[in-house]
């Protein structure tokens, strides 16, 4: 037992390398099955604005405000997961992770139970690559324009408990219109 032949050293470094590709697979495969929720905001069409074909198209980039008085503003959620993911609340805060950790006393939550029809959304299941929208409030709503003042991001909770954030240049926009309207 003087010290480790060449044999010996070849079959240890093996096993070393087993291990860590292990190790690395199983941090991998637990990032890749877990749930994973996209969270926008969309706004749509007023019915007058219209394409030629009669659908009313919506977009969740910034620029659709010019087109959009009238129309609807949503929250696309898609599931870019894996697995089936169960949504039990989404809705508008003022924060996200950070100072939801840091700072609880100062978040403004303010959910989403039904969408501008009235009818009850939640809870709702999501396939894997599967997307939905769900439609809060026409644009001219007062009680949206007072929410969106305090607005930074859009979130959505999973039944199992976790909470996806988004926030994109529409919200920001949607947000200076709050503020600037009296």
């Amino acid at each position: 037992m003087a010290g480790i032949d060449v044999l010996q050293g070849v079959t240890l470094g093996i096993a070393v390398l087993g291990a860590a590709l292990g190790v690395f697979n199983a941090v991998r495969s637990v990032i890749r099955d877990g749930a994973r929720l996209r969270v926008q905001v969309v706004v749509q069409r007023a019915a007058a604005s219209s394409t030629a074909s009669g659908a009313k198209t919506f977009s969740e980039f910034a620029n659709a405000l010019s087109y959009a008085d009238g129309g609807q503003v949503g929250l696309r959620i898609t599931n870019i997961g894996l697995l089936d993911v169960t949504l039990s609340n989404v809705g508008l805060t003022s924060s996200g992770l950070w100072a939801r950790r840091v700072r609880r006393d100062r978040i403004v939550r303010s959910a989403v139970s039904r969408d501008a029809e009235g009818l009850s959304v939640l809870p709702m299941p999501i396939k894997p690559r599967q997307s939905i929208t769900i439609w809060i409030a026409r644009m001219d709503n007062e009680h949206l324009c007072s929410r969106l003042k305090v607005v930074r991001r859009v979130y959505a909770s999973t039944e199992c408990g976790s909470t996806f954030f988004g926030r994109s240049a529409l919200l920001r926009a949607l947000r200076r219109r709050a503020i600037a309207r009296p």
